[in-house]
């Protein structure tokens, strides 16, 4: 519990937090919204650092508020409310009982291709969505991918359901000065080439980052790591991918969208027409 909050303390005098269920740059609690009566998940945003530092923080939080506000999509985990404080933003999230790619490929190993596929699927429906209404992710790796494989349903997928989380970077499209060229924002091993150098980004690169996010799915490692970011960066702009040991169905989707020049790399609707194919192909008894 946060020492903010007592044990028998509601936040915003509606939500009493329960155990933390994830920490990375936040913590994340389960809790429970006492006036609707249902289970959410909420974000503790601490602003703890400078002024600078603090505005930053603060600004990623509301970014991903906003971004998520604007998005009507299954696969795209919903915020339901802000709470700020003096030291803190606490974002209100649709709670999802799912571990996320990243640990799933951890435990399981490389997963089969109908599955990576079916992943696929969900992930660029948030895309597409997000880009629908101006928004670019910029940080889609496996961390940010929540996958549930005993219910739900991803566009044929039965009992898959996949969230794209974490708009704290995204860039949206009436943002002053984060579409500009100049500021590099991401992690690494999912940044596309443009978006390392320091580029404009757009879709593309996204959808880079989504062919990244299909090659870890197929390999269980990311196609760049150079031991620090600022060589897994140089990689990404100058390098080419590691060379597939598991090559299947989705390999030449992955290097189609791994190339360096945005233009050049398909677009939704084909990437979707591969994706399920493939989700397909494997349903019917193929890889």
């Amino acid at each position: 519990m946060d020492a903010a909050l007592g044990c028998d303390d509601l936040l915003a005098a509606r939500y009493a937090l329960g155990d933390v269920i994830g920490r990375g740059r936040s913590l994340v609690h389960e809790a429970r919204d006492t006036r609707l009566g249902r289970d959410v998940a909420v974000k503790r945003v601490a602003l703890v650092s400078g002024p600078d530092e603090v505005d930053d923080v603060h600004s990623r939080a509301l970014r991903e508020a906003r971004a998520a506000a604007r998005m009507t999509s299954p696969h795209v985990v919903a915020v339901y409310d802000v709470v700020e404080e003096r030291d803190a933003v606490w974002l209100v999230m649709e709670l999802v009982r799912a571990p996320s790619l990243e640990a799933l490929v951890r435990e399981r190993g490389p997963l089969p291709a109908g599955l990576a596929a079916c992943i696929g699927l969900g992930v660029l429906d948030a895309l597409i969505a997000a880009h629908r209404v101006g928004v670019v992710h910029r940080d889609v790796k496996p961390a940010n991918v929540l996958v549930g494989t005993d219910d739900g349903s991803v566009d044929g997928c039965p009992g898959v359901t996949v969230k794209l989380a974490d708009f704290g970077v995204a860039a949206l499209r009436d943002d002053a000065g984060l579409t500009q060229p100049g500021l590099v924002i991401g992690s690494p091993s999912y940044m596309a080439p443009e978006q390392a150098a320091a580029g404009a980004v757009g879709p593309a690169a996204d959808l880079w980052a989504l062919g990244a996010l299909l090659y870890f799915a197929q390999e269980g490692v990311p196609p760049f790591a150079g031991g620090t970011a600022l060589a897994t960066a140089t990689a990404v702009v100058h390098g080419q991918p590691r060379a597939m040991r598991r090559p299947g169905p989705l390999t030449p989707l992955i290097e189609g969208l791994l190339v360096k020049d945005p233009a050049a790399r398909p677009d939704a609707a084909a990437v979707r027409a591969v994706l399920r194919d493939v989700s397909a192909g494997a349903a019917a008894g193929g890889a």
